[in-house]
């Protein structure tokens, strides 16, 4: 069977037996509940400043924080009903790494790769495959919940794989 023929069944929800996949897209949703935290705490802090009788300008800062704080708990865009959404995922077979991202469909022969390494750039963490050539391919799993997972999974399959060179 084929790599795609293999990410068109994971996109169906059935996962070959030997193969691993882990959707890159999946929202813990960490950062909707703490903006939702941080804007209740700015309108307690206003409603403070008020009934302190302080200065106009403090509880008019903190509504105007929580508010902007209440946006980030929402999603702002939904998708239309009829529109086809692929998911982010990275599906590991015997031989080949697949990750289908925002970068588009990528893909990486194991006995290419050389090494995975778990990096922070630019306040991102970032997942750096880097190939026998010395080209480091970044992913960005590591937003997901499984991301350390997945580091973890390329990690024995290239052990393995320089086992049997």
């Amino acid at each position: 069977m084929s790599d795609i023929e293999i990410l068109l069944q994971v996109d169906a929800g059935n996962v070959p037996a030997g193969v691993s996949a882990i959707f890159l897209d999946e929202e813990d949703n960490v950062g909707r509940w703490m903006s939702f935290a941080c804007a209740v705490a700015a309108v307690a802090g206003a409603i403070v400043c008020v009934l302190l009788k302080l200065n106009p300008a403090a509880p008019t800062l903190l509504v105007l924080t929580a508010g902007l704080l209440g946006i980030n708990v929402f999603p702002t865009l939904r998708a239309p009903e009829n529109a086809v959404i692929k998911r982010e995922v990275a599906v590991m077979t015997g031989e080949s790494i697949l990750v289908r991202d925002a970068h588009g469909l990528r893909q990486w022969r194991i006995e290419e790769l050389s090494n995975v390494v778990a990096q922070v750039y630019n306040r991102q963490a970032l997942l750096m495959l880097i190939d026998r050539r010395g080209n480091e391919h970044a992913l960005r799993p590591l937003h997901c919940r499984r991301g350390e997972q997945l580091r973890a999974l390329i990690a024995q399959r290239l052990r393995a794989n320089t086992r049997t060179l």
